[in-house]
């Protein structure tokens, strides 16, 4: 099925999304929330009342808390999984194969492989880098930000893939670092399927405030990770175990909350500009 073919149009004459956050919003909420309690709140509710009511030595103590991440993860990982390679290719990227994951997809495989070296290597029995258990989310969020920052320059240069990412196929100008990112969540995790992947392809096609939105808001995201996750990573390598615990698995959280909710503002009124500068186009081609 063509892009063309399933295309529909919103009163301003742009490509319209077929995905309303607010009819998904609980399902949203539960789901962002179960992960920010299984990444965030879960490890640090377990180490300090343990921490001070026990006599456990550190490492052991780091082991016990951080057990208790990535459950939740784990099983999103295996549902988008299932997605993906099941025959029906209703969440599958346009013109990919069922062996072919999706771009978000490989990004959470690299980062769950990344956090459980981290994991093996800080329970070691020499207890000697026991601190990389407090940098799972500093190290998600330094692959994260690398890669939208990397796929926004070089979307800025004018580069083509030097492979398939997500609908974008081999040899194609690269998009903006955020495009794959919501492509795949939204098709995928948010149930909108190849329906949502053809209208974001159009609307992306058809709008260019609509790509200058995505490069912003890709520089919004990517600088800030790495800075924050290089802050992090420096508080964890110098301070006390009960400092670093925190900053390492709290403040990577709080952080992605706050800038959520300001993407949410910001995105509001870059469609709100959008829309009106469309609508002015169109009555002035009238």
């Amino acid at each position: 099925m063509s892009a063309q073919s399933s295309q529909t149009f919103s009163q301003d004459g742009l490509p319209a999304l077929p995905y309303n956050l607010r009819h998904h919003k609980k399902k949203i909420a539960i789901i962002w929330g179960l992960i920010f309690l299984d990444s965030c709140i879960a490890p640090l509710i377990l180490f300090y009342p343990i921490a001070y009511a026990s006599t456990l030595g550190w490492q052991k103590l780091f082991a016990i808390t951080t057990s208790a991440f990535g459950l939740v993860t784990f099983f999103e990982y295996v549902r988008r999984s299932w997605r993906l390679v099941r025959k029906d290719d209703f969440s599958r990227p346009l013109g990919g194969k069922r062996k072919w994951l999706d771009c978000f997809h490989l990004t959470f495989t690299i980062g769950s492989l990344i956090v459980i070296i981290e994991m093996i290597v800080g329970t070691a029995p020499e207890g000697q880098l026991v601190r990389l258990l407090s940098m799972p989310n500093p190290s998600v969020m330094f692959l994260v930000g690398y890669l939208i920052l990397q796929a926004d320059i070089l979307y800025l240069l004018g580069y083509n893939t030097l492979i398939r990412i997500s609908s974008t196929p081999k040899g194609a100008p690269h998009k903006p670092g955020l495009f794959p990112i919501i492509e795949d969540v939204v098709a995928n995790d948010g149930g909108g399927g190849k329906l949502y992947r053809e209208a974001l392809i159009a609307r992306y096609e058809a709008s260019p405030l609509f790509r200058q939105m995505l490069v912003r808001l890709g520089f919004f995201w990517s600088i800030p990770s790495i800075l924050v996750a290089a802050a992090c990573t420096a508080v964890v390598f110098s301070t006390s175990y009960p400092v670093a615990y925190a900053v390492g698995w709290g403040v990577p959280g709080i952080w992605g909350i706050i800038w959520a909710f300001t993407t949410i503002k910001l995105v509001q009124a870059g469609l709100r500009k959008e829309k009106e500068a469309w609508s002015k186009e169109r009555a002035g081609a009238a």
